[in-house]
């Protein structure tokens, strides 16, 4: 590799530091978030109330997943 087109994957890197990779990158955006109010489904997107959630607090009313955290 050049050193022109290694400057500019090392630019391209310093700017997509911290976000989302790309659509059609091969890497699966990670949505799995539980904040101290909300659950958000790590598949759809979906975003509830934890106090709203009910019995079944992690399984998610728009798809069926079940958001349940792994740790």
């Amino acid at each position: 590799m050049g050193k022109n087109k290694m400057i500019k994957l090392l630019n391209l890197l310093k700017e997509i530091s911290g976000k989302a990779a790309p659509y059609g990158s091969g890497y699966a955006p990670v949505k799995e978030l539980v904040t101290d109010t909300e659950i958000i489904c790590d598949n759809c997107g979906w975003k509830w109330k934890i106090k709203d959630g009910g019995d079944d607090l992690y399984i998610c009313h728009k798809c069926g997943h079940d958001n349940n955290p792994d740790n």
